[in-house]
């Protein structure tokens, strides 16, 4: 918990009155959770802020198994799993096949990493040509060598998406936001199981990720031109009440640009993230 949620805390409701423009945060929390927990979150006071719900394609029978009675139109977010032996493609086709008679749910994008050992734009421009996905596509650009001309060859294409794991060396992830924004590309920040962000940096509680906070921050700069050596301070600052502070300013032109660029997060406690929003008098 970065946030000090106890009442006579600084960063308490009672102190910070002035929420953030809610365009900031509207389905920003890509759920990483599960069917019941993720259905909850839809029917609760915070679900205006809940994204889809992140489903690896291996988990697809465990997750039709658990879809709670009664739940229609749930969205969900289909990921390749890196395990998989099979290339993504197929991972995925299978699982989005798997759902074509599930009339519960409704997939609203799909996600494949670019092979680590791969030349990144090339690959990326194979995999551009064989897409076949009537949902969106958001391809995850590992941060190796060439990773900047993978953007560049999405960016051309102009139909689908990128990802980047939040886990990246934060110089790298600094340069990704950068470039990425600079092309006008549209990404989400995912990551591996147990290495997800929370609502801000803050390692003495053993959050060594850039938060929420920390991202949206990061990317609002470099909407406004910043350069990679700012973005990189953004996502490594701390201080939950000082980001907070500095997000409340955000302009509402400057809020649709954020959200034009970062079209989630994925979040592996969302109610926790809420309860330090809420702490901090976000929302």
């Amino acid at each position: 918990m970065p946030a000090d949620r106890s009442p006579d805390s600084p960063d308490s409701p009672g102190t910070a009155t002035v929420p953030v423009d809610l365009a900031l945060l509207v389905a920003v929390l890509a759920d990483t959770s599960g069917p019941v927990a993720h259905a909850a979150h839809r029917l609760a006071d915070h679900a205006d802020l809940v994204g889809p719900l992140v489903l690896r394609a291996s988990a697809l029978e465990e997750f039709r198994a658990a879809l709670p009675d009664g739940v229609r139109d749930l969205q969900v977010h289909l990921v390749a799993d890196a395990t998989d032996e099979r290339d993504g493609l197929t991972n995925l086709r299978e699982a989005r096949n798997g759902l074509f008679d599930e009339d519960r749910v409704e997939v609203v994008g799909v996600q494949l990493a670019l092979p680590r050992e791969a030349d990144p734009a090339a690959a990326a421009a194979v995999l551009l040509d064989i897409l076949d996905f009537s949902a969106p596509a958001w391809i995850q650009v590992p941060l190796v060598e060439g990773w900047a001309a993978a953007l560049d060859v999405v960016a051309e294409d102009g139909t689908e998406h990128v990802a980047v794991d939040v886990a990246s060396p934060v110089a790298d992830l600094a340069a990704f936001v950068r470039h990425a924004v600079g092309l006008g590309l549209t990404f989400r920040v995912t990551g591996a199981p147990g290495a997800l962000p929370g609502s801000v940096r803050d390692p003495g509680a053993g959050h060594e990720l850039p938060g929420l906070l920390n991202l949206l921050l990061a990317v609002r700069a470099a909407a406004d031109g910043a350069d990679a050596g700012a973005v990189q301070a953004l996502l490594t600052a701390t201080g939950a009440a000082a980001l907070a502070g500095d997000l409340r300013t955000t302009t509402p032109v400057q809020a649709a640009a954020v959200r034009s660029a970062l079209a989630s997060v994925d979040t592996a406690d969302v109610a926790e993230v809420v309860l330090d929003l809420q702490a901090l008098g976000l929302v």
